[in-house]
């Protein structure tokens, strides 16, 4: 019989062959020898940073909702007879001589009946960061996140903040009301005036709206209406309450606001099992192993440390700049040519995917050609081989690896919608070269009838 010649068909695939695993290799060898400029890192890690800061309401809304949880299965939580809401009737506001209105007063201690903070330290002194406060609306608790006006807005608005507020994240403490007085106080001059039972109901919205705020901490519209009453809380309440929550009293008409209303309260501060650190790098999903600032984003921390009043707009115009002038100028070398960083998974996949094609056009031809006993069967190339080794490092090579190269290369250089098209043409030559193969294999290794046998 006469016997069929692809030898030279075979003979370029093998070279083609040869140098796709040639560019595959050198690629993956340029992307591992490659490491992200400091710029770079700066800005991944002021990315991290930014994305806490930004979505500041939504993660204290999860963590806080879960700490929560957390208190109430320890058995840890108030008491069922802390309020939300303090009521106080109008009868009892006239008994004392008070402005009552139509509908007497109702009062909202802030930040309770707990809150979850962060206890940050500066050179001038120590602040609470509060994340989220927790108080009881009809049959279940309402978690208001930081960041609303009855929790306080998020003071990060530098790097440094930042940084204080990263340090103290490791502990964070849970505010939590455990006994309130029976009575609102009526202050003016250090001194007693009147003290005003409180009453459960009516719920109503109608009438003087007051907003108790903590000592030390419920500042409301830059005025601490508590302080100066340590020593009133040291000499009357010391006995049974540790706390107050204090308000301007409204004034009689036409009169100037001279007097406070002051609730007594007990709390106990109660540590959380929970490392936030180490909780926004798992929701987030970036690394971080519970460290401090310096550690955790040091090329940030060395970036900002000349000026760290800087704020979080001024920097990100300050990376923007440095990046841009960086991008113009750092280049990786793939194959003798020198391409932007950022380009290398486009471009570098895109060479790739080029000698894929141009390997599966040459094996489609050489499928449609090749017989059984084709003399192109004594050429040296493993995609000629029948045995089961030379079949697996076929695949590998000719159809993994290309793609493993440029899954790699938007791994260590990030995705763009620009690296999607080579890699989806790259699979699909993977696909369609992994099926040429096999029939050829099978071409070569049938068997032989006794016919063809004579002939030979």
């Amino acid at each position: 019989m006469d016997t069929a010649d692809s030898s030279e068909i075979a003979t370029h695939l093998r070279t083609v062959h040869f140098s796709l695993v040639v560019a595959c290799i050198l690629a993956g060898l340029s992307l591992y020898g490659y490491s992200p400029s400091k710029v770079s890192s700066v800005h991944a890690q002021f990315e991290q940073a930014l994305t806490i800061r930004t979505n500041w309401m939504t993660w204290t809304k999860r963590f806080g909702t879960e700490q929560l949880k957390w208190l109430q299965d320890q058995g840890l939580a108030w008491p069922d007879k802390i309020r939300g809401d303090i009521y106080i009737s109008p009868e009892e506001l006239m008994r004392e001589n008070l402005p009552q209105g139509e509908h007497g007063w109702t009062a909202r201690p802030l930040y309770s009946p707990v809150y979850f903070y962060l206890s940050v330290s500066f050179p001038s002194g120590s602040r609470h960061e509060i994340l989220g406060s927790g108080w009881p609306r009809e049959d279940e608790t309402e978690l208001i996140p930081g960041g609303y006006d009855a929790v306080g807005n998020p003071r990060l608005d530098t790097l440094d903040d930042f940084r204080h507020f990263w340090n103290a994240a490791d502990n964070v403490v849970a505010f939590i009301l455990k006994d309130i007085s029976e009575n609102l106080y009526v202050v003016s001059n250090g001194e007693i005036k009147a003290a005003l039972r409180l009453t459960s109901g009516p719920k109503t919205r109608q009438g003087t709206q007051l907003k108790l705020g903590r000592l030390n901490i419920g500042v409301i519209e830059g005025v601490d209406y508590c302080k100066n009453l340590e020593g009133l809380l040291a000499s009357r309440w010391k006995a049974r309450f540790n706390v107050l929550f204090c308000a301007q009293a409204p004034p009689a008409p036409n009169e100037q606001p001279t007097k406070m209303v002051v609730l007594p309260a007990t709390y106990n501060n109660q540590p959380v099992p929970v490392n936030l650190q180490v909780w926004l790098a798992e929701h987030f999903k970036f690394s971080a192993v519970g460290k401090k600032f310096e550690e955790t984003f040091p090329e940030l921390y060395d970036y900002i440390k000349s000026n760290p009043r800087m704020g979080f707009d001024d920097v990100s115009r300050l990376l923007q700049s440095d990046l841009q002038r960086e991008r113009s100028t750092e280049k990786i070398e793939f194959l003798g040519l020198k391409f932007p960083e950022r380009d290398l998974a486009t471009w570098g996949s895109l060479i790739i995917v080029i000698i894929q094609l141009y390997f599966w056009l040459h094996l489609r031809s050489l499928g449609s050609r090749l017989v059984t006993h084709d003399t192109c069967t004594k050429i040296a190339w493993i995609g000629l081989y029948p045995d089961i080794y030379a079949r697996i490092v076929s695949f590998l090579t000719a159809s993994m690896l290309p793609l493993a190269v440029m899954i790699y290369a938007i791994l260590a250089l990030g995705f763009s919608r620009f690296s999607l098209v080579p890699l989806i043409f790259g699979l699909l030559l993977a696909i369609w070269t992994s099926v040429l193969l096999h029939q050829i294999i099978t071409k070569i290794a049938s068997p032989i009838s006794p016919k063809e046998h004579d002939d030979r």
